[in-house]
């Protein structure tokens, strides 16, 4: 009687052995049973342009999301058919309508691919890129800026851009470029698109002249995002278009070029504004200039969130009274030790800016708060009190004048201009 009483304990405990196995490989089935990523990266292009719309001009451009698409069989996006696609797609069509109950999700999930799907191929990183500045700068989701932001520094990783790199020489707002009407007149006059037959080779003065409009247009990043989109659009183009060897590859270099400052100056711009609504893309930005520089790049961090003196003078705090960005910024500054957490950084357009050190950072936030109720206080003076190789962060007075520590490391400091 125990016999079968262990026998039926034994297959009771096999069976849900197996059905918990079971259960691991259904949930396995349909987690990749419609997934974008096994989408080709044309299919994922195609069904990213049929649900966005822009419209509009200017300021007034807008993306707008359509419900009612034509969009790749969902049959595609099933790992298990792979084998069965190359006629199953063909006898039934590629293409069916589709109604979207969350657009703004559907699109979030098709960008959101392209960089992964986009791989080394510049011709992609650039169609990429034009999709993704555009919904970092007009999307009205915080979700779905923060997804374009970081596929936009993907795709720099991958090919070796500093996201940091020029922002000191041309600040996180680019000049207007000297110039640029004369080279753009010069570059639609000879682009290969231009020529008779496309791509067939330029009179030497011309290709001269060809040469130093592009290399004009790409000299620095171009005031506005919509105008680093349509130089982007322009070179992909003459890229595809050119018939030379040599300027196909000199069109190669300056896409390059241009796709590096529109990455750079998308993901530096939303480091900028103050408004709560977009203060997640802000920490995003954040997170991955720092991520693309390393520890060294926290003083351009501080430069580009401090606010400008007439801010200042208006009554606004030099760095936004957000817990959240100045524990981010409190951590950042915080691995860095001796002269490196002194060091400050001045950037193009804001002469007129007070240069602010990780450590002064640090002291203002742990001085300006009471240490026993403020969230940003002991943070920052745990990460000083690392920076400066103290023990010992405790708020309380060490001094015989009762002075904080803090404070009078500061005032020693600010007297000897060096670690005391």
């Amino acid at each position: 009687m125990s016999d079968t009483s262990e026998c039926r304990g034994h297959a009771k405990s096999e069976f849900h052995a197996a059905h918990r196995l079971g259960g691991v490989l259904l949930v396995w089935l349909l987690s990749c049973a419609c997934s974008v990523h096994n989408l080709s990266y044309d299919q994922i292009l195609r069904d990213l342009d049929a649900t966005v719309d822009v419209e509009g001009s200017g300021d007034d451009e807008r993306l707008v999301y359509r419900t009612e698409v034509e969009a790749t069989w969902g049959i595609a996006r099933w790992s298990l058919m792979a084998p069965f696609r190359w006629f199953l797609l063909p006898l039934f069509g590629e293409r069916v309508d589709r109604e979207l109950e969350n657009p703004s999700a559907y699109v979030r999930e098709l960008a959101g691919a392209l960089p992964v799907k986009a791989g080394g191929r510049l011709e992609r990183r650039a169609a990429t890129a034009q999709r993704l500045v555009r919904i970092a700068e007009l999307d009205p989701s915080p979700r779905n800026r923060i997804m374009a932001l970081e596929g936009l520094a993907q795709l720099a990783s991958a090919q070796g851009i500093a996201l940091t790199d020029g922002l000191v020489e041309f600040g996180p707002k680019p000049a207007l470029l000297d110039g640029a009407a004369a080279w753009r007149d010069a570059f639609a006059k000879f682009r290969p698109a231009a020529r008779s037959p496309v791509g067939a080779a330029l009179q030497e003065a011309d290709d001269a002249a060809y040469r130093a409009a592009i290399a004009g247009l790409c000299s620095r990043p171009l005031a506005t995002w919509r105008q680093r989109l349509a130089l982007l659009s322009d070179l992909a183009n003459a890229h595809a278009d050119e018939q030379q060897a040599e300027l196909r590859e000199f069109a190669r270099q300056s896409l390059e070029l241009a796709f590096a400052h529109a990455a750079r100056a998308s993901v530096v711009a939303a480091t900028q504004g103050r408004g709560p609504e977009l203060r997640e893309v802000r920490l995003c930005a954040i997170e991955l200039l720092h991520r693309s520089a390393g520890a060294d790049s926290v003083p351009l961090l501080l430069a580009l969130i401090a606010a400008s003196p007439e801010q200042i003078q208006s009554g606004e705090p030099q760095f936004e009274e957000s817990d959240a960005l100045r524990l981010r910024v409190i951590h950042l500054c915080g691995q860095l030790q001796g002269e490196r957490a002194l060091r400050t950084a001045k950037i193009a357009g804001r002469e007129a800016w007070d240069e602010v050190a990780p450590a002064e950072f640090l002291v203002r936030m742990a001085l300006d708060s009471d240490p026993f109720f403020s969230p940003t206080a002991i943070p920052a003076r745990e990460a000083l009190a690392f920076c400066i190789g103290r023990k010992n962060a405790d708020p309380s007075p060490d001094s015989p004048d009762g002075e904080d520590w803090v404070a009078s490391w500061w005032n020693d400091y600010r007297k000897q201009r060096t670690l005391p």
